[in-house]
């Protein structure tokens, strides 16, 4: 290898090792014992994927329709089914083929990206180093980690290497740029948490209004014209690699709660979400200052506190409440725990997993950055934050409000919160671009002391701010009410301390970082022990926050987690009902709508999904809330079996109104429109009468029924995509069937003996109807949405052009360009400047000594 190469690599080299080795020890329970984290989202994922799996595994196909929730619904967000997208190898190969739910995988992923972001920010190896290692193991990378956000996490973890790219064409690397660019955002879409990516857009283009802006004044519109025109092509085409995901997924997004309803008092909110929904999660303006001080807010339902007088009196006592209703102690000890963590928090969100903490050290040096850098990245790192900050603060800052009215795609999102995963990644980047700018000779010492001074006052003055106001603070909870007067007090004493608590230790680690950086302007130490010091501070810090979280009971044996859904009697008592297609009402676990463990077993009238149909959540508000009292509503899902009960005690109840999975009506009642259709279902006989919207009428012109006692239709194949029929009848019938309404030119075709025939129109608000001819016929109903068949094309072309543009863009830079150098650091003796240094030495005294010798 080029000398030159291997000198410039190794460090990078080493950097991976250090950061494979942190990742490694950081979960060690899982990496080196085999242990797992419960990561309750990613149980009820499992739930909602098991039919499509087990298809999948049994066929080689994994089917784009399941109906193993909601009575059936579209699997595009629930099941990877993408084929033709080319990058999904690479995808593959970045998570060590370990998958996105890897927590090894997923936290060296984010480092490495991370790591290539600063790089590009030209900042040393060493501080890229330490600000990779912090965005890895940052609290909110554990909470969704913890709780089991893989998508999130997976997201995330690729969004800084799109960053990077974006830079480096901003840098002139229009090839390499680009082809980086496309890949990556490639990348990012295809791990399928599109609220990521796109609030990660936003803050790209206030990285481009920052260049537009610097190139109207340097007077340089065409290299702003010509970057900015590579990265919308390069996004064009990330996106077109990603056609067979996105296009289905937009279709199918018009009919859940994310669009429009039928009913009139839903009407006037237009589609997406609604205000109270989408910023359900806002994080409270004050409740910002936890990005510094951790347990400001009282921490999250995630973490423990033991050793507080509420733990040591509630817990016991929860505890044992729980094992008297027939928990398992290991359980009912858990349980306990989430429950009495869940009380500290105070702030305005209904929950949190964990207060988010960027840590102490950051913070400061964000601060200090602000001062220190200059230039645009500085500006985009600054303003990024804090209008990423600014998104999670949700509908307690009135330009969210606007953002939601007017700004496209912004009503489409819930949770605004995790703007902050964002934030953070800005915090790091100009925290270490600051860092790096305190120790190079480049910089002023007067603005470094100045600097320093304004960062520590700041920063530290809002930590003695907290210590201070923690006398005179409310601490109370929304959930207080809830409690007791006299836990209430227990509560808010609790929250006092551990605000003071945790006030003084940010303040320590801001004083410990300011004092070392002190000592080295004065000249006491050199710029390399300096920024290695606060670089393990800073990751001591955020490690020790971790460890409220992450704690060794957190892990478990595998087993364990396989066994936390486990069939009931009732479950294996349905399972013996050989008929392939019927649904089942589970009562027995809690609210069937919060959760997919019937999902397991059975095809669930129930389920959990944040995209649900909209016509099923208005049937659910409207019926299903209280689904035994209509039996009716129940029997047209084909609701076979309705388990109620609790625990070993439930009991499968078999439901007399279900209808099975197709049937003739004798009459049908054209209705005006959503509200009138909605109204008639309280009362109707499904069984002999269907009602029909005034809108999909058009099919039933001319059409009287006449019964036919003899006629019969049923189901000889199940299939999620493909579902065979045959009927017989002497008359021409209206046949409506158990299934979802879902629009027809979204991909649902209905074929009368082998041939497509005229379309399913809806009945009864929510299912399938079609006129049926007189005779003896097969039916068959396929899900080929175009969408995605299509969708699959664009794929395959789009991402062979990425990936060409890549490896071109790599052939093109090594070709005419060396690896860059790893150190950046004007001060920072290294082993490169060591060796140069030494061979100039050794010529100069070579010289000289040719000198003495000529003068003798």
């Amino acid at each position: 290898m080029n000398t030159t190469i291997a000198r410039r690599l190794w460090p990078h080299l080493a950097a991976f090792g250090i950061m494979l080795l942190i990742a490694a020890i950081f979960y060690k329970p899982a990496v080196f014992d085999g242990k797992v984290l419960t990561q309750p989202d990613n149980v009820k994922a499992i739930g909602m994927a098991t039919e499509i799996r087990k298809i999948e595994k049994e066929t080689g196909k994994a089917p784009l329709w399941t109906n193993a929730q909601f009575s059936g619904m579209p699997s595009y967000q629930i099941h990877q089914t993408i084929e033709g997208n080319y990058l999904k190898p690479i995808f593959s190969l970045l998570f060590l083929w370990q998958g996105i739910r890897s927590y090894f995988a997923v936290t060296l992923l984010a480092m490495l990206s991370c790591y290539f972001l600063l790089l590009t920010l030209k900042i040393d190896w060493r501080l890229a180093l330490f600000g990779a290692i912090a965005f890895g193991i940052s609290t909110y990378q554990v909470d969704l980690m913890e709780a089991g956000h893989s998508t999130k996490l997976a997201t995330l973890a690729i969004l800084p290497a799109v960053f990077a790219a974006a830079v480096l064409t901003f840098r002139g690397k229009y090839l390499l740029g680009g082809g980086l660019f496309a890949l990556f955002l490639g990348l990012d879409i295809y791990a399928n948490h599109v609220q990521i990516t796109f609030y990660g857009l936003l803050l790209l283009a206030i990285f481009g209004l920052i260049e537009l802006v610097n190139a109207l004044k340097t007077k340089n519109l065409a290299h702003f014209g010509q970057a900015a025109g590579i990265l919308v092509f390069a996004s064009l085409i990330a996106v077109l690699c990603n056609t067979s995901k996105l296009w289905p997924t937009y279709e199918y997004s018009t009919e859940t709660i994310r669009g429009k309803s039928e009913l009139k008092d839903k009407a006037s909110l237009g589609g997406g979400l609604t205000k109270d929904y989408a910023f359900g999660w806002s994080y409270g303006i004050g409740e910002t200052l936890t990005i510094l001080i951790p347990q400001f807010m009282g921490g999250g339902a995630a973490q423990t506190f033991k050793g507080t007088d509420s733990y040591k009196r509630v817990f016991p006592l929860l505890e044992n409440q729980l094992i008297k209703q027939g928990t398992p102690r290991a359980d009912a000890k858990k349980s306990a725990e989430r429950q009495l963590a869940s009380m500290f928090y105070h702030g305005n969100q209904p929950f949190v997993g964990v207060a988010i903490y960027f840590g102490a050290i950051i913070c400061f040096l964000f601060v200090l950055g602000a001062f220190l850098a200059k230039g645009d990245l500085k500006m985009w790192l600054l303003l990024g934050g804090l209008f990423a900050i600014m998104i999670a603060w949700g509908n307690n800052f009135f330009v969210n409000i606007l953002l939601f009215d007017y700004f496209p795609m912004f009503n489409k999102f819930r949770a605004v919160s995790m703007a902050l995963g964002i934030a953070q990644l800005a915090f790091i980047g100009l925290a270490f671009l600051g860092l790096q700018k305190m120790v190079d000779k480049t910089t002023p010492l007067a603005a470094k002391k100045k600097a320093l001074y304004f960062s520590t006052g700041i920063v530290g003055g809002l930590c003695i701010l907290a210590l201070l106001g923690s006398s005179f603070m409310d601490f109370s909870g929304n959930n207080d009410s809830n409690f007791g007067p006299d836990l209430t007090a227990l509560l808010k004493a609790d929250r006092a301390s551990i605000l003071r608590k945790d006030a003084l230790r940010s303040l320590l680690f801001i004083l410990l970082a300011a004092g070392l950086l002190w000592t080295y302007l004065l000249g006491k130490i050199k710029a390399l022990p300096t920024i290695l010091a606060i670089g393990l501070f800073t990751i001591l810090d955020i490690w020790l926050i971790d460890t409220r979280i992450l704690y060794p009971e957190k892990y478990e044996e595998p087993s364990q987690v396989e066994a936390s859904v486990q069939p009931l009697p009732a479950d294996k008592k349905i399972l013996e009902d050989k008929d392939p297609d019927f649904r089942v009402l589970d009562l027995a676990r809690g609210n069937p709508f919060l959760n997919t463990a019937t999902s397991y077993f059975h095809k669930s009238v129930g389920g959990y999904h944040a995209a649900k149909l909209m016509r099923y959540q208005d049937l659910i508000e409207h019926y299903l809330n209280t689904p035994t009292k209509y039996k009716n509503i129940l029997g047209m899902l084909n609701t076979k079996y309705i388990i109620q009960g609790r625990g070993a005690v439930a009991k499968a109840i078999r439901n007399p109104s279900a209808l099975g999975n197709a049937w003739f009506v004798k009459e049908y009642q054209i209705v005006a429109d959503g509200d009138a259709e909605m109204d008639g279902l309280e009362k109707l006989e499904p069984g002999k009468e269907a009602l029909i919207q005034q809108k999909f009428a058009a099919p039933l012109q001319g059409l009287t029924i006449i019964p036919d006692s003899n006629a019969y239709i049923r189901l000889t194949h199940y299939h999620p995509d493909t579902m065979r029929y045959e009927y017989e009848a002497a008359t021409e019938q209206l046949a409506v069937f158990s299934e979802v309404y879902y629009p027809p030119e979204k991909g649902w075709s209905l074929y009368l003996d082998g041939k497509k025939t005229d379309p399913f129109f809806k009945a009864d608000f929510l299912l399938r109807a079609a006129r049926l001819p007189a005779g003896k016929h097969a039916l068959e109903m396929r899900f080929e949405p175009r969408s995605f068949y299509l969708g699959e094309k664009i794929s395959r072309a789009a991402s062979g052009l990425t990936l060409l543009l890549f490896f071109g863009g790599l052939v093109f830079f090594f070709k005419n360009n060396t690896l860059p150098e790893a150190e950046q650091l004007d001060e920072v003796e290294t082993p490169s400047k060591k060796l140069r240094r030494t061979k100039v030495k050794r010529t100069q005294a070579k010289v000289s000594s040719r000198r003495r010798r000529s003068k003798k």
